[in-house]
């Protein structure tokens, strides 16, 4: 027991020796360093400011608060532990490490999160010594009576690794991340997609009644690692800074980005990565405001393998040996809300076996020829008739021949352009060949449809395209691939116009928006040669 006491002693004279200034100063006993403690006489949360002041309810927010204080000593302190807020739950607020003046000055607090709603989020917080509380006044966020958000957006990422997709076959059900071996090896797909921190400009449509402004908004969601390729969770942020809106006013300017790292897509396999409904997988999904009323809706980011062509893995009646036709596009949501493909079908970026393959890339300007595609006939099913091989943004040549003549039959029994009939380059005209999805000759994707006359024209005039100069402007960047002659089956114009078949027909012709010098909405014959670009249901 004596040993015991002994020890507990000595432990107890070495630490006052190592605590206390006097006891290492004291005569004949050698100098032996102290740990002092940062100390305050006081601390003010009554006057503690925050920055930005401004903080909504369902918003992420990131700034500081800076919090007075008196009768510091002059000592550094480390970082302090995280604090959560009470009352309006959701923020954290946690010490930057620091020095104390001696005598008054300011301690600084990170906040960060998400409020739960609105109201009064409070923190408790303890330094050398002292305790207070101070508080952040949390808004609802509001939207501005005179405009309103368009609801449902979504935000697609193609990302594929895939070489055994062949034969390709329509999804009847949910898309997975897991791969589906069908067949033989394939040629390799491997299109990577990412979202950078330096983020991607999206547009989210908006109807405004009248001038205003509407005040930034920001909010993050978490990535979870088994959805990247790299397997890094990552966060993900959307975001639009405050912005001056008037009556004419089509769409919002927002931002999509990723936070302290790329977020890398996870690749997916082409027959288990689209799923029935042609929106891939959930990646994540932020809530936003959209109206006066402070109600919310969903703003999603999803994966997916691209959209295959309708004759994707198949032969048409021009060629029986090689695939014409393994085009991959990708969603992208217009200027109208809508979903649509990203690039005209046939277009040379969407082409697995063009040097210039790449499924997100879209044109780079209104006479950018990888982006042209390929000139159908009104209501024709894509056998091989509309493939164009363009050499340059004002040339190009038919695939297969052109020959004068028409067709009893919907279906041809040959890939040649047909022209001479002013009409049609059917005998008899067949009304029904483009309409819908279930349309007996639709040439978009399954999944997808030619637009109607009433929905291009919609689209055109919320991307603001007034003529062929503004074409590569809009989302879906249109670009001026010109058209066919019906009476001669020449390729006529290319690069100084674009002309875009609807599913209307009108008597005997059939409907198309052109861009022009004026763009707009006109019924030509159905023998004519335009580009197609599909919408989704």
């Amino acid at each position: 027991m004596k040993k015991i006491y002994y020890i507990a002693l000595l432990t107890s004279v070495l630490l006052a020796m190592y605590i206390s200034p006097a006891f290492a100063q004291m005569p004949g006993m050698p100098y032996m360093p102290y740990v002092k403690a940062a100390t305050i006489t006081a601390l003010s949360c009554g006057t503690a400011t925050v920055s930005p002041t401004t903080v909504y309810a369902g918003a992420s927010y990131s700034g500081t608060a800076t919090v007075p204080y008196t009768g510091g000593n002059g000592l550094t302190y480390p970082a302090g532990a995280v604090v959560a807020s009470t009352g309006v739950t959701g923020l954290t607020a946690t010490l930057q490490a620091g020095t104390l003046a001696s005598g008054a000055g300011n301690l600084t607090y990170t906040l960060s999160g998400t409020p739960s709603g609105a109201g009064t989020a409070t923190f408790a917080i303890s330094f050398g010594g002292r305790s207070c509380s101070f508080s952040v006044t949390v808004s609802a966020y509001i939207i501005p009576a005179t405009i309103t958000l368009l609801q449902s957006q979504k935000y697609m990422v193609a990302s594929i690794y895939d070489n055994n997709y062949l034969p390709y076959t329509a999804p009847t059900s949910a898309a997975t991340t897991g791969k589906l071996d069908v067949g033989s090896t394939s040629t390799l797909i491997d299109v990577p997609g990412s979202i950078p921190t330096t983020g991607i400009t999206v547009y989210i449509p908006a109807t405004a009644t009248g001038d205003g402004t509407l005040a930034a908004f920001s909010s993050t969601i978490t990535i979870p690692a088994a959805m990247t390729e790299d397997g890094i969770s990552r966060s993900l942020t959307l975001s639009w800074a405050s912005q001056a809106y008037t009556s004419s006013t089509t769409s919002i300017t927002a931002t999509l980005a990723a936070v302290s790292g790329t977020l890398n897509a996870k690749k997916l396999d082409i027959n288990a990565g689209i799923g029935n409904d042609y929106l891939g997988v959930l990646l994540g999904s932020f809530s936003y405001p959209y109206n006066n009323a402070g109600a919310t809706t969903t703003y999603q980011v999803r994966d997916i393998a691209g959209i295959p062509d309708r004759m994707f893995g198949k032969y048409d009646i021009g060629n029986t040996t090689t695939y014409e036709h393994n085009f991959i596009y990708v969603p992208v949501t217009g200027e109208d809300g809508k979903i649509w493909l990203n690039n005209n079908l046939g277009a040379d970026y969407a082409n697995v076996s063009s040097t210039s393959f790449s499924p997100g890339t879209q044109a780079t300007s209104a006479t950018d020829y990888h982006a042209y595609g390929s000139l159908f006939q009104w209501g024709r099913c894509p056998d091989g008739h509309e493939l164009i091989s363009w050499t340059s943004g004002a040339a190009g040549t038919h695939k297969y021949s052109a020959v004068s003549g028409q067709s009893a039959t919907d279906t041809p029994t040959s890939a040649s352009y047909l022209y001479g009939g002013f009409y049609d380059w059917r005998s008899t005209k067949n009304d029904n060949l483009w309409q819908g999805e279930a349309g007996t000759n639709n040439p978009c994707p399954s999944g997808f449809r030619v637009p109607t006359a009433a929905e291009l024209t919609s689209l055109v005039t919320a991307a603001g395209i007034s003529s062929a100069t503004y074409v590569a402007a809009s989302k879906l960047l249109f670009s001026n691939a010109g058209g066919i002659d019906y009476s001669t089956g020449d390729i006529d114009s290319p690069g100084y116009f674009g002309g875009y078949w609807s599913s209307t027909v009108k008597d005997l012709w059939a409907s198309c928006c052109q861009f022009s010098s004026v763009t707009g909405s006109y019924n030509v014959g159905r023998t004519y040669g335009f580009s197609v670009r599909c919408l989704g249901n």
